[in-house]
């Protein structure tokens, strides 16, 4: 069984001429708009069916029903939003992570510059390796 295509976006709303009901959809190659969907008392509701439609081009129909079980966009962008938050809370831990590294970089570098222990000096060396290797990585992203 194949899947049935809609029309593609985007759509548009028009008033027919010759009677009381709008018409919303897609203007053909022929010029023709085939839906006739509400009445002109209900031009509120065209104008939200033609946004939604319009908001939602290039979406997949399953992404679409996933959205709607988990309570419509309301719900969706509620959680794209705390999602958000929480990874703008997550970049500052970075980066003041990241600042911390190099703190602890230049520490270790005069640490090593200045000691006189091979055995100090060989596990610094290690750790400025190390914190190095990290800063480049979360540097490179």
């Amino acid at each position: 069984m194949s899947e049935q295509k809609h029309t593609q976006e985007p759509w548009q709303i028009e008033q027919s001429e010759d009677s009381d009901y709008l018409r919303i959809g897609r203007i053909d190659e022929r010029g023709i708009m085939p839906f006739v969907i509400c009445s002109l008392h209900d031009e509120a509701n065209a104008r939200r069916i033609v946004a939604c439609v319009n908001a939602c081009a290039g979406a997949e129909e399953s992404t679409l029903s996933v959205i709607n079980a988990m309570g419509g966009l309301g719900e969706f962008w509620k959680d794209v939003g705390e999602a958000n938050t929480q990874l703008m809370g997550i970049k500052q831990q970075r980066d003041e992570l990241l600042n911390m590294l190099k703190r602890t970089q230049d520490s270790l570098s005069h640490i090593s510059l200045h000691s006189e222990c091979p055995w100090a000096c060989g596990r610094i060396d290690e750790a400025f390796e190390e914190i190095e290797g990290l800063i480049n990585k979360v540097e490179s992203k």
